[in-house]
């Protein structure tokens, strides 16, 4: 995908970022759609149980989400 994007003209680091932001966006949203569609208690308690509110984010200070390398690393 990155190749595609970078042959309609976007650089290295555009090309990087939209792909991850995609990705990003598009598993987040499966997660949470079969976490909805998983059991009968409602998703809202599930995740109200499951997180901590006092926590920092994961990917805090990182440049970019949990679990992916910030685009930079992937530019040479």
């Amino acid at each position: 995908m990155i190749g595609i994007l970078r042959e309609a003209g976007l650089d290295d680091r555009d090309a990087v970022w939209a792909v991850d932001a995609l990705t990003y966006y598009v598993v987040g949203h499966a997660a949470e759609e079969q976490l909805a569609a998983a059991t009968p208690q409602p998703a809202a308690e599930r995740l109200t149980g499951a997180l901590d509110p006092d926590a920092p984010p994961a990917h805090a200070g990182r440049g970019g989400p949990p679990g992916r390398a910030a685009p930079e690393e992937h530019c040479t």
